[in-house]
């Protein structure tokens, strides 16, 4: 049997998919910084160039990133700021559990940002208790 046939590991993931959505559902990106703009960052534009890609960026909802961007941006999570970070990963995550044999990076990238321990930072000082447990539910998924 594949990891991916496992009936247990099947509901484990769907009831980790429903708990994100319980932690993270409201969040909004707010004054964030977002996908386009830490792309126009890395490519070090000029403070008004990188105000202008955040048009690019029309999501109000993480749920409504595509996997198409998400793919496209799998880098992009180190250069997040705090509110880019709560409001992005959770989309990480979910793809992640959705797609574990991707040829993207994002799946890879989502499990080794979720190492609460290995990399506290500061985008992790607005997640709530109940998200920062996800995220270790998410890793721990993930370890087995």
């Amino acid at each position: 049997m594949q990891r991916g046939d496992d009936p247990n590991r099947n509901k484990s993931r769907d009831r980790l998919l429903r708990r994100i959505e319980a932690a993270f559902g409201g969040v909004r990106l707010g004054g964030g910084r977002s996908l386009h703009q830490v792309d126009a960052m890395d490519d070090y534009e000029e403070d008004d160039v990188v105000a202008k890609a955040r048009e690019l960026d029309t999501e109000v909802r993480w749920q409504d990133v595509s996997d198409d961007k998400l793919v496209r941006f799998a880098g992009a999570l180190p250069f997040l700021d705090a509110e880019g970070f709560r409001f992005y990963f959770p989309r990480f995550m979910t793809f992640a559990l959705r797609h574990p044999d991707s040829d993207s990076a994002a799946p890879d990238t989502a499990i080794y940002w979720s190492d609460m321990d290995a990399r506290p930072g500061d985008q992790r000082r607005l997640l709530t208790e109940e998200q920062k447990a996800v995220i270790r539910a998410f890793a721990a998924f993930h370890a087995d």
